[in-house]
């Protein structure tokens, strides 16, 4: 038998700094490369457990802030019910953040508001969430929302991006205040602070009851997609497609 043996150079695959750490160009291709080889075992994996015994084993779902308090009781619940033998694990987080895990494999799917660049995923929609705006009681509805005064989410602003774009409206230069959930952007108009964007789920779910605040009709265009999204190259896109018609039908009910 002969054995051959190549010498590797060394090659530097990062720069750091006093501030920060980066790639160097031969270090992006080698993420890369290794990023396609993480993707490709999870594949294999995953197609393994699904053809055995598909909707059984662990499911790892993520979901962000603004769409999870307002569905997710009713999403386990119906999962429970359809499919007994899958462990479903959930995991809420960012856009940015869900995206993130998803591509690296720690998540198995994301359930997010479109439209929102994640990468190579494939999509299913699941229901279409109107927006509306929530100002405090007194607001004379005629008029155009005032985006000097908006309120935004400090890590995750695409509910009112998604918003800004449907009325046709341009980003504000001049931002109120920002909070980490709608919960406390709600606290802040019922305080006369502003006005700020609310998904129809999340006044469905009761957000804003009890309290001196109007949700406004914005019109026909502004809704936001929300979809179940997953590896483009994932072997569990059947269990997904399952997956994503128990939470339409949860969020129809």
């Amino acid at each position: 038998m002969i054995q051959i043996f190549k010498q590797c150079a060394t090659v530097m695959l990062v720069e750091r700094t006093s501030r920060k750490v980066h790639f160097t160009a031969a270090g992006e291709v080698f993420a890369g490369r290794a990023r396609a080889l993480i993707e490709a075992s999870l594949a294999l994996t995953e197609f393994a457990a699904g053809a055995a015994h598909p909707m059984t084993g662990g499911l790892r779902l993520g979901l962000v802030p603004t769409i999870a308090p307002f569905i997710l009781q009713r999403v386990l619940a119906r999962v429970r019910d359809d499919f007994p033998a899958l462990t479903l694990s959930v995991r809420e987080a960012t856009l940015l953040v869900s995206c993130a895990a998803l591509h690296r494999g720690a998540l198995d799917c994301v359930l997010l508001a479109l439209p929102f660049e994640c990468g190579r995923v494939q999509a299913v929609d699941v229901v279409r969430d109107r927006l509306l705006l929530a100002v405090r009681n007194g607001h004379d509805a005629s008029l155009p929302p005032d985006v000097s005064t908006l309120l935004m989410l400090e890590d995750d602003d695409s509910l009112t991006e998604q918003a800004l774009t449907a009325c046709g409206l341009p980003r504000s230069s001049g931002v109120v205040a920002v909070a980490t959930s709608l919960q406390t952007l709600i606290e802040m108009v019922d305080a006369g602070l502003g006005s700020t964007f609310l998904p129809q789920l999340a006044v469905d779910a009761g957000l804003i009851a009890g309290r001196q605040i109007a949700a406004l009709p914005l019109g026909a265009e502004a809704e936001r997609r929300i979809a179940l999204v997953w590896r483009k190259d994932s072997s569990r896109a059947p269990d997904f497609r399952l997956l994503a018609r128990v939470i339409a039908d949860a969020c129809a009910n």
